[in-house]
């Protein structure tokens, strides 16, 4: 019987084993697949994702892969970058991904990939090109106008319109775009054949707020919303340099300015009465510098800062904006002639962590070349100019005088000597020839002159949270100078605090601080050696400091030394001039106390606007001291002057006290301002309009008290009394006197009190970010006495206007990224330091002991303020991706209401001259800065080239003109001359030397003369030589800073063009040589016929001809062209890398070099021309210095 058969069952069974084959199928197959997508076994693979160098993806693959790539620099750009994403790759993946679009073949061969260059591949495929669209935002989505997107090592590419979209035509398919924007960071995006691109850029708030900020001391300004000419000089320029005074910072990185040493730069001011600071912003404004301040005015933060300039730490500021215009620095109104300075201090900000900064220095100081004085002569040359005044009896009267007894030189007693018979020839001409082999300067540079080492450290902290920011810095500066027992030392201590108390209100708090002590003991520099006689000026060039058993060695001063030996013979003091002694005798000094509180309340009354009230305290105080002590010559000079011999009892009196001489100063400055404004500031959608509008109040006050003591003991504090000042006592070796005439201790008193009013208001207005327009205008009083009431208030005005045209929708260069037109125009004011009522000088008269007056100036109720008128044009660009960027501009400065002094009135009226407003200058212009980025790469090379042109000439002109006001000694003296430069420089037409005498000639009527009264007395400028001006008319600095990784070069060079000076000239009779100075000249004058021929010097007279000299010392042959070019000053820096862990952010160490010398002089006497820009009585250059210091942050 069959079976039966469960079909059912056997169908479930197949369908499973079905199942089973299928899955074991596919199983194989994923096998398979996958082991051919793997590299067969043992091949390398690169793994790599990111942006890399061509040369770090070889590296990488020597690296995992085993393999060496060789190539020549020439085949390729190793250091070009690629975006790659290598996973598992193999070499031939590698290689076409790096080689792609590059004319470049290789091939693998044992283990090396060698390259070679295939101009058949690069003959074959042709450039792809397409056309990209794209738009530019922020981060918040609001479109970018202007912004620059272009193909880099190109000319293509476009800008943004104003809804933030850009199109590019025939860009590459494979390139890099470099996109950028005023105030976003720029970035650089990699082309794959994209055709739609959009880009967001980040505002660049950290990188552009220290420089792009313009502070006026009133207002913050965006620097590109500034229509005003200025120049911003960052903390990183500005503390490049090294140094104790801040002004010095600014030579050499500011357009515009021009520095010079005037003869009392280094005087202290005991009253606010302007010394000279030694810079000029865009030349001189006025024509009275002695009666209206010629200095820029100095802004520290928000108010002016009338305290002496070495008070200020040059570590405590952050950043100087120098104000050149109407526009920027006529919120100033009749301060701001000059220009404005404004020092910007360091801050704390909110929600900053705080950071301690450490700055250190040490500068050493060389000595001072003496040797390049021209005023000066060697010992042999001296004493052959005093034994030809001997042998012509010119010491005859000297040598016989038995009443005052007037000192004579060691040589000169050797010849009397000699002609007494008292010693031989032999013996005279061996004590000369020994004296001759003496120097000087030799002993000068031994014992009077020592390196200057000059230390700096500084501290402070920063930060802030929510509601505060906070600063406190603490600086000490310890000065040596070159002059033994000279220096100064400095402590200031600043503090700025700002804070919150709520979210709308803002008060804010500031100190500053400092005592600056200034140390003179030492008065006898080089040229400050005085013998003090009619036929002596100057030591003798062969005097000696130190004998040669090391005591200090006598200089003949006052008397002759056989007098001197017979008084002290009689018991009288020791009546000897010892220099060295007198260094130690003697002490002088300055200290300057300077404290400013600064309060301040903002108030927010709109997101647009904003009250604000400001106080500022600055007091001042000046205590000086000069003693010297009982052994001090000057104290012995006057006891053994007044004292009197009683041959009958050989006894002394002492009409003069015994002891010291003090001199004490105290001075006391109180500066209080009070200002209030209104702050506008709103963008409603194209437009912005910003304004300030405010008052403000100041007073200056100062006084100060001087005396004299005699008698005085240092230990004790001490001094004579009961003394009978102006009695008359008989004094040696003849005359008489009263003790108050020979050493004043009536004291004086001294008083100034300065008050102004001030109304202010600025407005600034934008229009699409295209166009700016500024006003500003003050009215500025003062308590002028006398003035009419309507011109107490002297109201001074500016407008302004700027177009950015880079920014407009017609301008698509997309490689200029910057294009700026600016103008203003508007007027400043200078400050008359006088007064308009009648004034004069009251004294004592101390012989007849009635009082009198003196210096009378009459009233004019009409004198007032002088105006300055300045236009401005100016330039501004930036292109090829900021390479390459600049400023060019254009100034007039007119100025108008200038005070002169008028002379020619009537002597019967008493007085001798009158202030009144009738004189007028014009100076015109440029100023071009120019920025290079050379290179930019792991090497930095960047260049700043600085330029100005500057020439002036006075328009307007009361009086003709003088022999003192064309030809004046002083270099930086004015040339009251109209139509010509405010410092002129004329002279003499020369026509050399008279062959038979070799007297210098000169002309006069059209004809070669002699008569040297008569050539000097035709001083109408038609008939002298005018040369130019002895100010340079073009100066400027060449900067190259170079960096490569932590290391960093700066050198500075400067120029100064187109300008005169006159070389020292040698007086014209043995005489003069003794009497007024010294000339190296003296070497080469005429002495016989024939000599003309080799030099111009001419031959001496015998007795001083004053008219001679003058002809000579300023003849057209003594002037020389200043044209010059300085190695200023070299930074090196090094910063070094520390691990983060370290707490240590920053650390460098740097050196700097300065007065490096001269490189190149239009002069062919080798002379250094900013040594002749002053009238001192010896002309040394600046000594080099080197510093090595280091500054730290963490």
């Amino acid at each position: 019987m069959g079976e039966r058969i469960n079909l059912e069952r056997i169908s479930g069974q197949r369908v499973a084993s079905l199942r089973r084959c299928l899955f074991f199928i596919l199983l194989l197959v994923n096998i398979h697949v996958c082991s051919y997508a793997q590299p067969a076994a043992g091949e390398p693979t690169l793994t790599l994702s990111g942006n890399y160098t061509i040369e770090e993806i070889f590296g990488a693959v020597q690296t995992q892969m085993g393999l060496t790539v060789t190539y020549e620099y020439s085949v390729l750009n190793r250091l070009q970058r690629m975006r790659v994403s290598f996973r598992n790759a193999q070499l031939k993946e590698v290689m076409e991904r790096v080689l792609r679009d590059l004319p470049v073949g290789w091939v693998l061969v044992k283990g090396q990939v060698l390259l070679y260059e295939n101009k058949d591949l690069a003959a074959e495929k042709e450039p792809e090109v397409i056309n990209i669209n794209g738009s530019i935002t922020d981060p918040d989505g609001n479109p970018i106008p202007s912004a620059s997107v272009v193909v880099k090592g190109s000319f293509k590419g476009a800008k943004t319109n104003a809804e933030g979209r850009f199109r590019i035509e025939g860009a590459p398919v494979k390139g890099t775009l470099e996109i950028s924007s005023m105030g976003y960071l720029s970035r650089q995006f990699r082309l794959e054949g994209e055709k739609f691109l959009t880009f967001v850029l980040m505002p660049a708030i950290t990188q552009i707020e220290p420089v792009t900020v313009v502070s006026t001391g009133y207002q913050d300004l965006p620097k590109e919303r500034s229509t005003g000419s200025f120049v911003l000089i960052d903390s990183a320029l500005l503390h490049r340099r090294v140094g104790m005074n801040i002004l010095d910072r600014l030579e050499g990185v500011t357009s515009g300015l021009l520095s010079y040493k005037p003869a009392n730069l280094s005087t202290i001011s005991k009253m606010p009465t302007g010394v000279p600071l030694g810079i000029s912003l865009r030349g001189l404004s006025t024509l009275s510098p002695n009666k209206v301040n010629i200095n820029p005015l100095v802004i520290l933060d928000n108010f002016s800062y009338e305290g002496d300039i070495r008070n200020i730490n040059p570590n405590d500021i952050e950043s100087v904006t120098v104000l050149k215009d109407a526009a920027s620095a006529g919120i100033w109104g009749a301060r701001s002639g000059n220009g404005v300075i404004v020092l910007t201090t360091k801050k704390g900000k909110y929600n900053q962590k705080m950071s301690v900064s450490f700055n250190s220095n040490m500068t050493v100081v060389s000595k001072p070349d003496l040797y390049k004085d021209r005023n000066y002569m060697s010992a042999a040359d001296y004493i052959d100019a005093e034994t030809e005044l001997f042998n012509r009896g010119y010491f005859n009267a000297d040598l016989n005088n038995r009443t005052s007894r007037p000192p004579v030189s060691p040589a000169v007693e050797i010849l009397a000597r000699q002609r007494a018979g008292a010693i031989t020839d032999d013996e005279a001409e061996s004590q000369l020839n020994a004296l001759k082999g003496n120097d000087l300067r030799r002993d000068m540079l031994k014992y009077m002159y020592q390196p200057g080492i000059n230390q700096q450290y500084q501290m402070n902290l920063r930060g802030g949270t929510s509601n505060l920011a906070y600063f406190l810095s603490v600086g000490y500066d310890n000065k040596r100078d070159n002059l033994v027992r000279n220096g100064a030392n400095r402590l200031t201590v600043t503090s700025s605090n700002t804070y919150r108390p709520m979210k709308k209100l803002e008060v804010t708090a500031y100190l500053n601080y400092s005592q600056n002590t200034i140390f003179q003991h030492n008065e006898l520099g080089h040229g400050d050696l005085l013998i003090s006689s009619s036929k002596y000026r100057l030591a003798y060039p062969y005097a000696r400091l130190v004998n040669e058993s090391g005591s200090a060695a006598t200089l003949t001063k006052d008397y002759r030394a056989g007098y001197v030996d017979s008084m002290m013979g009689l018991g009288f003091l020791d009546w000897k001039y010892r220099p060295m002694d007198e260094v130690n005798n003697t002490r002088k000094y300055t200290t300057i106390k300077d404290l400013v509180l600064r309060a301040g309340v903002k108030y927010e009354i709109a997101s647009f606007l904003n009250a604000e009230v400001q106080f500022q305290h600055e007091n001042q105080d000046i205590m000086s001291k000069l003693y010297r002590n009982g052994a001090a010559y000057a104290a012995r000079n006057l006891v053994n002057r007044f004292s009197v011999y009683d041959p009958q009892t050989q006894q002394i009196t002492y009409n003069f006290p015994r002891g010291g001489l003090l001199n004490l100063g105290n001075y006391d400055w109180k500066i209080n301002s009070l200002r209030a404004n209104l702050s506008y500031k709103q963008r409603i959608r194209m437009h912005s309009l910003s304004a300030v509008a405010g008052a403000e109040i100041r007073e200056l006050s100062a006084s100060g008290t001087e005396q004299g003591a005699v008698g005085y003991s240092d230990e004790f504090g001490t001094s004579a009394s009961n003394l009978n000042l102006n009695t008359p006592y008989p004094t040696n070796p003849v005359g008489q006197s009263t003790l108050n005439n020979a050493f004043s201790m009536n004291g004086s008193v001294l008083g100034l009190l300065n008050r102004f009013v001030s109304y202010y208001t600025v407005v600034g207005y934008s229009y699409k970010n295209r166009y700016d327009f500024t006003a500003s205008a003050r009215k500025d009083g003062a308590n002028l006495f006398g003035v009419k009431t309507n011109q107490r208030l002297v109201p001074l005005w500016s407008v302004g206007g700027g177009w950015h045209i880079d920014k407009e929708p017609f301008f698509q260069v997309p490689w200029v990224q910057v294009l700026k037109l600016r103008t203003s125009y508007g007027f400043n004011g200078n400050v008359y330091n006088g007064s308009a009522y009648l004034t004069g000088t009251r004294f004592i008269d101390p012989l007849t002991g009635a009082p009198s007056i003196i210096n009378i100036v009459p009233a004019n109720e009409e004198l007032r303020w002088e105006k300055i008128r300045i236009s401005n044009v100016g330039f501004d660009f930036s292109v090829l991706n900021s390479r390459l960027s600049g400023t060019v501009e254009y100034f007039r400065k007119e100025g108008l209401d200038l005070v002169e002094e008028v002379t020619s009135l009537i002597p019967q009226t008493g007085v001798g001259a009158v202030n009144i407003n009738a004189a007028g200058t014009l100076t015109k212009g440029m100023d071009v800065t120019l920025s290079g980025k050379i290179i930019e790469n792991d090497l930095s090379w960047n260049v700043t080239m600085l330029g100005s042109y500057i020439k002036d000439r006075v328009e307007r002109l009361s009086y003709k003109p003088i022999s003192s006001t064309v030809i004046s000694r002083d270099p930086l003296g004015i040339l009251y001359v109209v139509g010509k430069p405010t410092r002129g420089l004329f002279s003499y037409r020369w026509a050399g030397l008279d062959p038979k005498s070799g007297e210098p000639q000169g002309y006069y009527q059209g004809n070669v003369s002699k008569d040297y009264t008569a050539i000097r007395s035709n001083f109408h400028p038609d008939s002298l030589v005018f040369h130019g001006t002895s100010v340079p008319t073009v100066f400027g600095a060449i900067r190259n800073d170079l960096s490569y990784k932590g290391f960093s070069l700066s050198v500075n060079i400067i120029y100064k063009l187109g300008y005169y000076f006159r070389r020292p000239a040698m007086n014209m009779s043995y005489q003069e040589i003794l009497s007024t100075g010294m000339n190296a000249d003296y070497a080469k004058r005429w002495k016989t016929p024939g000599d003309e021929a080799r030099t111009d010097v001419p031959s001496l007279a015998y007795l001083a001809n004053t008219d001679r000299s003058w002809v000579y010392q300023f003849s057209e042959n003594m002037v020389e062209r200043g044209d010059h070019f300085r190695l200023q000053d070299i930074r090196m820096g090094y910063l070094i890398a520390l691990p983060r862990n370290t707490g240590v952010k920053k650390l460098e160490v740097y050196c700097y070099l300065n007065n490096l010398g001269i490189l190149w002089r239009a002069n062919k006497y080798k002379l250094d021309p900013d040594v002749y820009d002053r009238m001192p009585r010896n002309y040394v250059p600046d000594p080099f210095s080197l510093s090595v210091g280091v500054q730290a942050e963490f």
